[in-house]
C-alpha cells in the first residue's frame, strides 16, 4: 500500500512529543510524512487555564470546576471526585452545586478526604476572587489571562508557549472579554484542525482530529492506561473508551496497536504518571482475544512472510 493509505492516531500529543520521534523516524527511511501537530491545549496546564477562565465567566460551570479540581490542585485524587458527584445525585444538583454545598458546609466531607478537599476548593476560590470585578476591555482581558497563567502553569516554558499563542490568538482582532477570548480561542483550535488526508505520505494526527476519517491501515500508537483513559474519572473514563473504539474502526482493513511498557526522555514527563517512566496497555484491551505480542518480532515476522498482510 501506498503511505498514504496510513494513518498513525495518537491520544495527545503536546509539544509533538510522539509524533516528531515517529516522524523522524519514517524520514530517516525515505518515507513522506503529513503531520497534524499536537494542540497546544492538550496539556493539562492549559486545560485548566481555559477552565478558570470559564468559572471566572459562570463560577456554576461543572465542567471546568471538574477539570481544576483533577488537573490543577495537587493532592485530589479519584475518591474526592467521586464524593461529589455522589453528593450531586443524591442532592439532585450539579457538580458545581456540590462544591460549593460542601465549601459552606465542611462536615459533610468523609475526615479522610477533608483537609485536602476543603484546601483545593478554597484554592480555586481565592483565585476567583483575585480577579473579580475586571474591566472588560482588550487590555484588561489579556492581562487577566496572563495573570492566570503564571498562577495556574506551573512549568515555565509551558507557561510561556501558552501565553506567547493566546496573546496571538487575542490580538487579532483584539476581544474585549473572557467570554469573547474563549470563543475566539476554541475557534482558533478548530480552524487549526486536520481536516483529512493530504499529500503523499503518511498521515499523524490525534483521535480527536480523526473525526469522519477512514484509512487503509490505522496504527494506534500509546495505547498505553496512563493516556487512556489517562486521568479521566466517572463518566469522562466512558468518553475516553468511545474515543478508543471510535478510532479503532478508522480502519478500513488494518488495524495495528501499539504500546511500551517503558518511556523515556521526554515521554516520561506525560501522561497520568509523570516522572515515571513505566507504563501498561490500556485497562480498556486487557481482555482482546488478541494478546500483546513484542512489536521487535512481530514486525521481523512480517518481514520474513512471503505474503505480507
Amino acid at each position: 500500500m501506498q503511505p498514504s493509505d496510513i494513518l498513525i492516531l495518537l491520544r495527545s500529543d503536546h509539544n509533538a512529543v510522539f509524533s516528531k520521534q515517529i516522524a523522524d523516524a519514517l524520514t530517516r527511511k525515505g518515507i513522506i510524512v503529513n503531520e497534524s501537530g499536537g494542540s497546544v491545549f492538550d496539556d493539562d496546564g492549559l486545560r485548566a487555564l481555559l477552565a478558570f477562565m470559564r468559572l471566572v465567566i459562570n463560577k456554576n460551570d461543572s465542567l471546568s470546576w471538574r477539570t481544576l479540581l483533577k488537573v490543577w490542585v495537587e493532592g485530589i485524587g479519584t475518591m474526592s471526585v467521586e464524593f461529589l458527584y455522589g453528593l450531586a445525585r443524591e442532592q439532585g444538583e450539579t457538580f458545581a452545586q456540590s462544591v460549593m454545598r460542601v465549601h459552606r458546609d465542611r462536615d459533610l466531607i468523609p475526615s479522610r478526604i477533608k483537609g485536602r478537599l476543603v484546601t483545593a476548593i478554597d484554592k480555586v476560590l481565592t483565585l476567583l476572587q483575585d480577579i473579580e470585578g475586571y474591566n472588560e476591555s482588550s487590555e484588561e482581558t489579556i492581562r487577566v489571562v496572563e495573570y492566570a497563567a503564571r498562577l495556574i502553569i506551573s512549568n515555565a516554558e509551558q507557561r510561556a508557549d501558552a501565553v506567547s499563542k493566546i496573546q496571538k490568538i487575542l490580538e487579532n482582532p483584539p476581544v474585549n472579554s473572557l467570554a469573547d477570548a474563549l470563543m475566539a480561542i476554541q475557534t482558533a483550535e478548530e480552524q487549526a484542525g486536520y481536516e483529512g488526508p493530504s499529500g503523499d505520505g503518511i498521515n499523524i494526527l490525534t483521535m480527536h482530529k480523526a473525526k469522519g476519517l477512514t484509512a487503509t491501515a490505522v496504527i494506534v500508537a500509546a495505547a498505553e492506561d496512563e493516556y487512556i483513559p489517562g486521568k479521566a474519572t466517572g463518566e469522562e473514563i466512558d468518553d475516553e473508551r468511545r474515543l478508543l473504539y471510535v478510532s479503532l474502526t478508522r480502519a478500513e482493513h488494518h488495524l495495528y496497536i501499539t504500546y511500551c511498557d517503558r518511556r523515556t526522555g521526554s515521554q516520561v514527563y506525560t501522561g497520568r504518571t509523570s516522572g515515571s517512566g513505566i507504563r501498561c496497555l490500556t485497562s480498556f484491551l486487557n481482555d482482546s482475544p488478541i494478546p500483546p505480542r513484542d512489536g521487535a518480532a512481530f514486525v521481523q515476522e512480517l518481514a520474513d512472510s512471503p505474503s505480507r498482510p
